[in-house]
């Protein structure tokens, strides 16, 4: 039975009955752990008009408002008007997965990982009108509205609660009940990141990282590196999976300073991205990067004594894995040609018109063929 949480006005209940089937429809995607196709979003885009009459006006003191349409035991679906400039505080979402549809307005997210016993950005995303954002169960994130802006989201099952991370005191709140994904008036009880934060500084590192703006297909490489670090995680419980989104160079060797700092070692690396002589580039459509012979054999790496390292990006294994296997020592894994997304992991299968909306998404070398250098030695492995 679906419950609404609210007392709309006759009016208003009209309007819920109209986007009844629509919400029946998209709930079904939501506890089936996808995200909505483009004929869905595109009566969703339809529906935008009845769905805003819906949303109520956030309070002065909130980012955004929360209009709570149906709540029962498989989903829960709600509306969220934001205020112009605004942002969320960086939450989790109570262990549910669910996707996010922005209707109106673009935004910027931010994406968070555990550093320690300290919470990082991770990734950071633009994410415009009619694309949805998937949620998994394990992610932390916060968006910001550039101007107006109106979200829906759809999380399964329902939460009982939230935890809203405080990153000036290093602090959570985990809160129970009808809260936003701010930090609430009045006195609320509040736990150390060093207390939460997962112990895992014995386990060996698979880092996942993805370039970000670069020409085209960003969006799809995001998916594609979450697709990664899910089936990697599950297939290695005995490592930590982190993945991130690299923008520029900086941030690889960022991420590389902070893993050698905490004595972590890389069992694999995989780096998902375009690519040219020199290995995957970094930067955006502005300035694009790469980093040279040189910069590579400056680096410091820290690899496990059987590490490897995956590079998932058009033409790797030509020059550059082997260059890589033999300034570190490890097994390298390149692309033999060019490399594109798909919905099948064995074989090419075409992603649609929208393929960042997939759920799922691998990075495949066409037509099939992929080189593995091992140091040392070069034997050629096709597949």
């Amino acid at each position: 039975m679906t419950d609404i949480a609210h007392h709309p006005t006759a009016t208003g209940r009209e309007q819920l009955d109209e986007v009844s089937a629509l919400l029946d429809a998209l709930a079904e995607v939501a506890v089936r752990g996808e995200v909505p196709g483009s004929d869905l979003l595109a009566r969703t885009t339809a529906a935008r008009p009845l769905l805003a009459a819906l949303a109520k006006y956030p309070n002065d003191n909130d980012p955004y408002s929360r209009s709570i349409l149906r709540v029962d035991d498989r989903v829960e679906i709600m509306l969220a008007r934001w205020r112009p400039g605004h942002g969320c505080a960086p939450h989790d979402h109570g262990g549910s997965g669910g996707f996010v549809v922005p209707l109106t307005g673009r935004f910027h997210e931010r994406r968070f990982g555990w550093r320690g016993t300290q919470l990082a950005v991770t990734e950071q995303i633009s994410r415009d009108e009619g694309v949805p954002i998937p949620i998994s169960p394990a992610d932390i994130h916060d968006m910001t509205a550039e101007a107006d802006g109106l979200t829906l989201h759809l999380y399964s099952p329902p939460a009982a609660g939230m935890r809203v991370f405080d990153l000036d005191r290093a602090e959570v709140l985990e809160l129970v009940g009808n809260y936003g994904a701010w930090i609430p008036a009045g006195s609320h009880s509040r736990i150390p990141f060093a207390d939460v934060a997962p112990r895992s500084q014995g386990k060996p590192v698979i880092w996942v990282g993805h370039t970000t703006h670069y020409r085209g297909g960003s969006s799809e490489f995001a998916v594609a590196a979450a697709t990664m670090g899910r089936e990697l995680a599950a297939a290695r419980p005995d490592a930590e999976v982190i993945v991130s989104g690299l923008h520029h160079k900086g941030d690889f060797e960022t991420e590389l300073a902070w893993l050698a700092l905490s004595g972590r070692v890389i069992s694999e690396l995989h780096l998902i991205g375009h690519a040219g002589m020199y290995g995957p580039m970094f930067g955006s459509t502005d300035w694009p990067e790469q980093f040279s012979p040189h910069e590579w054999r400056a680096m410091t790496i820290p690899f496990a004594p059987n590490g490897r390292a995956y590079f998932h990006a058009c033409r790797t294994a030509r020059w550059f894995a082997p260059f890589f296997a033999d300034v570190f020592g490890v097994a390298t894994y390149g692309n033999h040609n060019y490399t594109t997304v798909s919905t099948r992991k064995d074989r090419f299968a075409w992603a649609g018109r929208q393929p960042a909306a997939r759920p799922k998404l691998y990075l495949i070398a066409a037509p099939g063929m992929s080189v593995l250098i091992d140091s040392g030695a070069f034997s050629l492995n096709l597949g």
